[in-house]
Formats: C-alpha cells, structure tokens, sequence
C-alpha cells in the first residue's frame, strides 16, 4: 500500500540518488504555492524505511523507486488503488484531473522512467490511444559553483515580464493555449539575450524546477546566443540550487550538444510523459480528445469568417 510521507526530508535524502530529482521533488510543490494550485501529495512505501517516492498533484504523477521490485510495487498499488492518503484517494484535485486533464480515469506519467510505465502496462493499464508519436528523453544535470561566466558573449538578464510566454509558445510543440508555458513564466525563473534591445534568444523553467524551452529565432540562429544564455541560465540555477537539471528529448540533438558543451551528465534511464487508463477508460478519452478537438477547429473556423 501507498502511505503518505510524513517526514519529506527523510523519505528524499533515503529513496532519492539524484540530487536533480531531489530538486524536483522540493521544486514541485513550491511551485504548486507559489501559483496557489492543486497541492502536492507524497506518497512512500513505508515512513520509517522508504524504498519508493510517489509526488502527485491531482492527476499528474512523478514515481522513484530505489530497485525495480520498487517500481512493480507501484505499478500495482495504484493500479488497485491501494492508496491511503489525506484527503482519501481520489481526492478532488484527482477527479478534476480525470474531468479535465487525462479526460477519463487515468494518471499523467510526468518525468517518470519508461521502465515504470512498461510495468504500468503489465499491471493492467491502457496506454493512451491518441499518443502516435511516443518519445522518450533523458535527464542531463550539471552540480557544483556557477562557473560558466566566462561562456557568456552576449547580454542576457533574468525575464521579469510575463508577456514572455507568447514568445515562448514559438519554440514549443504542445500546450496550444499557452496555459502551461504562462504558469512557468509566472512562476519563474525565466531569461532572455538581447542585442539593442531585442529579444534574440530565450528561456524558462519548468514547474518541476528543470531548464526549458530555450529557443532561438531562424533568423537569430548560428551566432552564439542559445550558448550564451545556456551558459547564464545555468549558472543562475547553480548559485540559487546547486544543480542545473534539464529534460531533453532524444531526437533534440542541438540542445544535447549545448548540455555536452557544458559538460552535464546524462542519466542514462529514459523517461516519459503519457498518459495510462484503468481499463475501459482510453477509449473514453480517446472520443472526449476527438470532440474536444472539433470544438477547437469549429471555433477557429469561426474566428476565420
């Protein structure tokens, strides 16, 4: 059975071998108060000697374990819902999530290992019938005093204006409206290089406490921005964290180089962001997805004209 943590400390410092994802687990629900939504609730194995860590907010759930035995363990006492917390399982941040997120009774995997959602899967879950394009990506971390001052050949400065989020909906393939990249700005911190004045290269963190969304213009590219402000992001993330984690995709080469340049390390576990069902569920949010959809295309339709 899943118990709530009641000593945070201890159950991180005891499951938890990356310093990055202690960050996380730590960044998270900050966030969460910070931007006064759905709160945190952490979940073990057992509060004296914890093996495993569960970190939901409603719907949307990040899982460590220290040894795959760990991960079978949560694989089916979520499946069974074996889950005593407080409030009591689902809690109304999860029937909201089911409402409005994963549009049906299933759980967002956020930044968790694809060995896990592979164990989800034999447990008895439905994988997500509208993901047709799965990827997976790794976590890259760099520890330690800031130290890239040097790397940075252009002005950059911390973002202090949250009108950033139309720009950085241009380098982002998800979120349509924009609700999610406006909370990271919101909530901070985020950053940008300038040359006279103008925005040539920018960034964000995401609620998890990761670098993110560093984009660069085509007509800005090649000049050395996207390294500069990598350079002055992370030692930021350094001075005020002592780590500098990133999530990157496996098919983004060009932020993989800019991580190697820095000299980062990768965690070699891949890692995921789907969704999973309680049987017979996907296909409901399969259709709620489908209706959703041809609201959307109806209302741009009618915006056109």
């Amino acid at each position: 059975m899943l118990i709530q943590v009641k000593d945070t400390e201890k159950v991180i410092s005891t499951v938890v071998e990356e310093r990055a994802h202690a960050h996380m687990l730590r960044y998270w629900p900050e966030s969460a108060r910070l931007l006064e939504g759905d709160p945190f609730i952490l979940l073990t194995d057992n509060n004296e000697h914890p093996t495993l860590v569960v970190a939901h907010e409603g719907t949307s759930i990040f899982m460590l374990a220290r040894e795959l035995e760990g991960y079978r363990r949560i694989a089916d006492d979520l499946f069974h819902e074996r889950i005593e917390q407080d409030p009591p399982w689902p809690d109304d941040d999860v029937k909201k999530g089911w409402e409005h997120w994963t549009l049906a009774k299933g759980i967002f995997f956020n930044s968790s290992p694809l060995v896990l959602w592979e164990m989800m899967n034999d447990a008895g879950f439905e994988a997500d019938v509208t993901d047709h394009k799965p990827r997976h990506a790794y976590l890259w971390t760099i520890e330690g005093e800031p130290r890239f001052g040097h790397l940075v050949k252009h002005f950059c400065r911390l973002n202090e204006d949250e009108s950033l989020w139309e720009k950085l909906k241009q380098g982002i393939g998800y979120d349509e409206d924009g609700g999610y990249i406006r909370m990271c700005v919101k909530r901070g911190p985020s950053f940008v290089c300038e040359v006279d004045g103008e925005m040539v290269c920018w960034s964000a963190t995401h609620l998890s406490g990761t670098m993110a969304m560093i984009y660069t213009p085509p007509e800005h590219r090649r000049k050395g921005y996207a390294k500069s402000l990598a350079a002055f992001q992370t030692d930021y993330m350094l001075k005020e964290y002592g780590v500098a984690p990133a999530h990157i995709v496996s098919t983004n080469i060009e932020s993989q180089n800019l991580m190697r340049m820095l000299g980062a390390r990768k965690v070699e576990d891949p890692l995921v962001w789907r969704s999973l069902y309680w049987p017979g569920e996907a296909e409901k949010a399969a259709r709620r997805f489908e209706e959703i959809k041809q609201q959307r295309e109806k209302q741009k339709g009618g915006a056109a004209t």
